[in-house]
């Protein structure tokens, strides 16, 4: 009850906060794409009044025929209210000749005059056709229809001219303003803080709901994963205790498609059968340090793997198994994988080094990594250029072996731009004298840039996914 009450809180104070912005956001959006359409009505009834005064007969001059034409179209035309022809310096219009207005401010084809009926300023356009100039007020299009944040106190048009910009326009209550592009002039709408006090009142509480629902998810997510996170810890001991690790092998190979050795990789049998895959618990176990635990379990059954199925092959391979940057760190850990290994006769132990984390005491594990490598162990880096350490290690430790990242290995035939990244790094490991495996390989295409560019080993769906050791095929 209580983290409702906090979450309702928070979520009033963060509506209160951010409901002014919330509403300028939404109230510009709209505007901006309301205006777009407004603007396009104008240039489009621009358009129709050209095509419409196209036709009228000659007009020369203001007799009742001409007037009672000019009178037709007005009553005819959903677009024009009041049509007038320029005759020298009057202008001759349905209901007779009057003088021509004077023009306070012109962008063709718009002009603004003082309206000499009404004493009022009205924008009109002058359109040219069959040599007679046409002064054309249009039917203004209703505002209601295009804005949906129309009302007499919200907004309020103009047009913009260069001679002046209308700051009287601009009053200390507008909210913010908003163009529409109608080709030589702009159309200006002015939107007064009213309509942000307005929409403030009307979509508070819709605020506050939303941000109480997003507060709500954002803490049912929280808990979930923490509650996951917590089942799984609890998951990954049983599961140690249980014995419930196994070793997966996924063939490593040579050149001329032999088997060399095999990746050691874990999964996870749960009690009805089913395999879990290890992006769903190693990261959690290497937090745990249960990763030790679960290593030195694959290790034993990688023996007893290679005892019991002994008669299957006729020859020594090697058997990689992957370390963390911690277990290389962690010196008793170290001893207890030298002790469980000492004297294995059934395959050539090596190790990876991982990269999902970084190293924290260098020395330590330069110290670590030599003591293996004076088991007769290799120690080779996964996924080179992928993590943490990148190509540093190589300067840091002293290393037999690259594991090239499948990312690298995806490039060849694609994309011959990133394949010199590839290429760089494949020149690097023959400068330092040491193996080359390409992991990832799915096509014959990759193997066959491989060999050419006579890697040591290559591992991949293009051989064999990861398998049961009861399914490897030594006769290669």
């Amino acid at each position: 009850m209580t983290a409702i009450i906090v979450l309702i809180l928070l979520s009033y104070g963060i509506a209160r906060g951010t409901a002014s912005w919330l509403s300028y956001f939404v109230a510009y959006s709209t505007i901006s794409s309301d205006m777009k359409q407004y603007s396009d009505k104008l240039q489009q009834d621009y358009i129709l009044e050209t095509k419409q005064l196209k036709q009228l007969q000659n007009i020369e001059q203001c007799d009742n025929n001409s007037q009672s034409v000019l009178r037709t179209l007005e009553y005819k035309s959903n677009e024009i209210r009041f049509l007038g022809v320029k005759m020298a310096e009057h202008l001759c219009t349905s209901n007779g000749l009057i003088d021509f207005p004077t023009i306070e401010a012109q962008q063709f084809p718009y002009v603004r005059y003082v309206s000499p009926i009404t004493k009022k300023k009205e924008t009109s356009v002058l359109i040219n056709v069959n040599d007679k100039t046409f002064l054309v007020d249009s039917n203004e299009a209703d505002f209601a229809e295009y804005f949906v944040y129309f009302c007499n106190k919200c907004l309020s048009f103009h047009y913009e001219y260069d001679v002046e910009h209308h700051k009287d326009e601009v009053k200390p209550t507008t909210w913010f303003v908003v163009h529409g592009n109608l080709g030589n002039i702009k159309g200006v709408i002015v939107v007064d803080r009213y309509l942000q006090q307005k929409l403030n009142e009307q979509n508070f509480y819709y605020y506050w709901l939303v941000y109480f629902l997003l507060l709500c998810l954002i803490a049912a997510g929280i808990v979930y994963y923490y509650n996951t996170r917590h089942d799984l810890q609890k998951m990954l001991v049983v599961g140690c205790k249980k014995n419930e690790f196994i070793p997966y092998y996924q063939p490593i190979m040579s050149l001329d498609d032999k088997l060399q050795g095999v990746e050691v990789l874990v999964r996870w049998k749960l009690s009805d059968g089913s395999l879990l895959l290890p992006a769903y618990f190693i990261e959690v176990a290497e937090q745990m340090e249960v990763i030790n635990e679960i290593t030195i379990t694959l290790v034993k059954k990688v023996q007893a793997d290679f005892r019991r199925y002994s008669s299957n092959y006729n020859r020594k391979v090697f058997c990689a198994f992957n370390l963390t940057a911690q277990q290389i760190e962690n010196k008793s850990f170290i001893n207890l994988l030298i002790l469980t290994l000492k004297k294995e006769e059934n395959f050539v132990p090596s190790f990876e080094i991982t990269e999902r984390q970084h190293f924290n005491n260098l020395a330590l594990a330069k110290a670590n990594i030599r003591r293996l490598q004076e088991q007769g162990y290799q120690v080779k880096l996964d996924d080179a250029g992928t993590g943490y350490g990148g190509f540093s290690y190589f300067m840091d430790f002293n290393l037999d072996g690259v594991k090239i990242d499948k990312m690298f290995i995806d490039v060849i035939g694609v994309d011959d731009v990133k394949v010199e990244v590839l290429n760089s790094i494949i020149m690097m490991a023959k400068r330092l004298g040491i193996d080359i495996v390409a992991e990832g390989v799915e096509t014959q295409q990759q193997v066959d840039f491989l060999r050419k560019h006579n890697i040591d080993y290559i591992q991949g769906y293009y051989y064999s996914k990861p398998v049961p050791f009861k399914d490897l095929n030594f006769d290669n």
